[in-house]
C-alpha cells in the first residue's frame, strides 16, 4: 500500500517539477526490500526516480537510489554514472562483481565488455561471435530460415529439429517436476496454479538449491537421467505447466539429446536455468542436429539478424560445459 501512494506521489511530484530529494530520504527502502511481496514494485519505483536523476543531471542521488538493489540494470546503472564522475576504479571493482555473481546475461555480457575495454557496450561480444560464425548458403523461400537451415543439414547426413526453448526448458521440467511443484515450500495458493508464485523470484532458487543440487548428484548415468525422464512423462503427461510441451517429439527428442550430450554439461545446464527462470529459460539454440556419431547445436542467424544477450549467455555457457554449440549465419542465393 506505502509503495504504491509513494508511486502516484513521486509521478505527480515529478510532473509538477517539484523538489522530492529530501522526502526520499525518509523512505524506509531496505524495510520495503525485505519483504517478497513488495520487493518488486519497490524495485520497480526505485528504478524510476533513479533514471529521473539521471536525466536531471543528478548522479549523485541517481547512485544512491540504485545502490539499495542488485536486481538489473541497477549495477550496469551504477557503473555508467561512476565512469561520467571519474570514478574508475569503484565502476571496474562492480563490474567485476557482477562477473562473479550476474544476475542475468545481458549485465555479465555489459561488465565482460566494460572490463575488457571500458565504455565499450555490449554489442562488441556479439559482433565478435557473429563474424567468426560459420556460414551456409540456402535458397530463398517462404520456408522459415531454420527449416532451410534442416533441409541444408539433411542432405549432409544430419537429422535435426528446430529446438530453440523448447529443449532445454523440458528436460529441465521432467527432471525437477517434483521439486517445482513441492507444496512445501510455501509456492501454492490455490490448486490451479501452473507454476509455483515465487519462481520468477531469486528466492526460488535460493529455497531449492540443496534439493537440485542433492537430486543432480543422485543422477550418476544417462540412464538414470533417461529413466527419470520417462517416469515424469508417464506419470504427469498432459499436466498444465511452465516448462513441459507434451509434444509427440519431445521425448523421442530428449532421449537422443541425452545419448549424444556430456551428462556433467547437462548437470550444468540444468542447474543455471532456476537461478533466474525467467530470463535462463529462454535464448536457447534454434537448431539440435545429430547423425550416428556427431551432434550440433545451431544458433541461426539471417543476414539482417542480430544476437540477444540471452543468446550470447548460452552460447558461452553450453561452449564452457563442452557441449557442441555455434552461430550459424544463413545466406540466401543470388
Amino acid at each position: 500500500m506505502h509503495v504504491s501512494q509513494l508511486k502516484q506521489w513521486v509521478r505527480e511530484a515529478i510532473k509538477l517539477s517539484l523538489p522530492i530529494e529530501e522526502y526520499l530520504n525518509e523512505i524506509p527502502w531496505e524495510s520495503w526490500l525485505s519483504y517478497p511481496r513488495s520487493r518488486k514494485p519497490t524495485e520497480k519505483i526505485l528504478f524510476e526516480i533513479a533514471y529521473h536523476f539521471e536525466q536531471q543531471a543528478q548522479p549523485v542521488y541517481a547512485l544512491s537510489l540504485y545502490s539499495f538493489t542488485n536486481k538489473a540494470p541497477a549495477r550496469e546503472r551504477r557503473i555508467r554514472i561512476l565512469e561520467k564522475m571519474e570514478k574508475t576504479e569503484e565502476a571496474i571493482k562492480l563490474a567485476q562483481e557482477i562477473i562473479t555473481s550476474p544476475e542475468n546475461a545481458t549485465e555479465q555480457t555489459f561488465a565482460h565488455d566494460y572490463l575488457n575495454k571500458s565504455g565499450v557496450r555490449i554489442n562488441r561480444s556479439m559482433t565478435r561471435r557473429l563474424k567468426r560464425a560459420p556460414k551456409i548458403v540456402v535458397s530463398k523461400s517462404h520456408q522459415k530460415v531454420e527449416k532451410l537451415a534442416i533441409e541444408y543439414f539433411e542432405k549432409e547426413g544430419w537429422t535435426g529439429i528446430h529446438a530453440e526453448n523448447y529443449l532445454w526448458r523440458g528436460l529441465f521440467g521432467l527432471v525437477f517436476w517434483e521439486i517445482i511443484f513441492d507444496e512445501s515450500f510455501g509456492a501454492f495458493h490455490h490448486p490451479l496454479q501452473r507454476q509455483p508464485s515465487d519462481l520468477e523470484d531469486r528466492s526460488f532458487f535460493e529455497a531449492r538449491s540443496i534439493s537440485m543440487k542433492q537430486l543432480l548428484k543422485s543422477i550418476k548415468t544417462k540412464k538414470v537421467l533417461q529413466h527419470i525422464i520417462a517416469d515424469t512423462f508417464d506419470k504427469k503427461e498432459g499436466t498444465a505447466n511452465r516448462f513441459v510441451h507434451w509434444h509427440p517429439s519431445l521425448f523421442p527428442s530428449l532421449r537422443i539429446m541425452i545419448e549424444k550430450l556430456p551428462l556433467k554439461g547437462m548437470k550444468k545446464v540444468l542447474l543455471e536455468i532456476p537461478k533466474a527462470t525467467k530470463t535462463n529459460s529462454t535464448g536457447f539454440p534454434d537448431l539440435f542436429l545429430w547423425k550416428e556419431d556427431d551432434y550440433q547445436f545451431y544458433e541461426i542467424k539471417s543476414p539482417n539478424d542480430h544476437l540477444s544477450a540471452q543468446q550470447l549467455f548460452w552460447l558461452n555457457f553450453l561452449t564452457d560445459a563442452n557441449i557442441k554449440v555455434d552461430v550459424l549465419r544463413v545466406n540466401y542465393e543470388e
